[in-house]
């Protein structure tokens, strides 16, 4: 299994999206504000670090239009505002504009999954930030984010090798069974959000009977505000593809036999995106935009090489 996205902001698929009760068009009344969100949005999307001005930009544009409606902008860029506001600003913005958006919401003037996944965000960048003291275990701490580094040097878009993938997640099973053995899942008081989040990648890129163990102490973890819900959603999701069974946020991916990515099959798809933004998830069609930008130059086909049936 692979994985290519550092958790830095919402997580990233197929261009599936729910309309709830918006009665106003789709047919955006500024198409400049509209043209400025989608650009801001890219940007914001192709960026590792937060680039200061793009940040100011998104909060000037509430200071001006309040939130950017469906009327206003259309539905695609009504929502890629309010995936931009979950980008890298700070908590104290967010909870300033989610009392407007469940005003534009009651008013049908926005679809209630925007206020859900913002809703979500506030709840666990709140739980984050107030387990941001030091680590109680920063020793772990830092063998996990060396773990990641290695994980993640051998899932680079350069270069990808999907012998070196595998031998790298096979050297590091040892290690993460003893970490697993010896603290259970690393929770965010323990070593912190970033650690206990990467911990959960590297679990994702083993067998699925490692995942089967690990699964329930990391949902006991989401409900002591301990662990990230999107990282829950992450692994239900690895463990049923493994076990031939749909996926329910749509949060992994294979290789077609026609040498594309593209989600394993997903249950109840009609609500896809509700599930999603309960949780915290990015839509479905920017999801699947970003997987297939950031996974290594010919992926697919290098996979296809090697005989293996990696996931995404």
């Amino acid at each position: 299994m692979i994985s290519f996205l550092p958790h830095t902001g919402p997580r990233l698929y197929i261009g599936i999206v729910l309309i709830v009760c918006v009665a106003a068009q789709s047919i955006a009344s500024d198409v400049t504000l509209a043209a400025q969100i989608e650009q801001l949005l890219n940007k914001e999307l192709s960026e590792e670090v937060p680039d200061p001005a793009t940040l100011s930009e998104v909060r000037q544009i509430f200071r001006e239009h309040g939130i950017p409606t469906v009327a206003l902008v259309g539905q695609e860029a009504a929502e890629d505002y309010i995936v931009l506001t979950g980008y890298h600003q700070p908590v104290t913005f967010l909870q300033q504009i989610l009392p407007a958006l469940k005003a534009a919401v009651d008013n049908r003037e926005m679809p209630v999954n925007d206020y859900l996944y913002l809703s979500a965000q506030v709840r666990e960048r709140q739980v984050e930030e107030s387990s941001n003291a030091k680590p109680a275990n920063p020793e772990l701490r830092d063998e996990i984010e060396e773990l990641f580094q290695t994980d993640q040097s051998a899932r680079q878009k350069i270069d990808f090798d999907p012998k070196k993938m595998e031998e790298v997640d096979v050297h590091d099973a040892v290690q993460e069974h003893a970490i697993f053995a010896n603290y259970g899942v690393p929770t965010y008081s323990m070593v912190g959000p970033r650690a206990a989040k990467d911990f959960i990648v590297l679990i994702e890129h083993q067998p699925v009977e490692f995942m089967e163990q690990v699964l329930p102490k990391l949902k006991q973890n989401v409900d002591m505000g301990q662990a990230d819900p999107a990282d829950y959603a992450s692994m239900f999701d690895r463990v049923q593809t493994d076990q031939k069974k749909p996926q329910r946020y749509g949060m992994n991916f294979v290789c077609t036999p026609e040498g594309k990515l593209a989600p394993s099959p997903i249950e109840d798809v009609a609500h896809l995106d509700r599930r999603r933004a309960e949780v915290g998830l990015l839509p479905m069609r920017l999801y699947a935009k970003l997987v297939i930008q950031n996974s290594p130059q010919g992926f697919c086909e290098k996979i296809a090489a090697s005989g293996k049936q990696t996931k995404h």
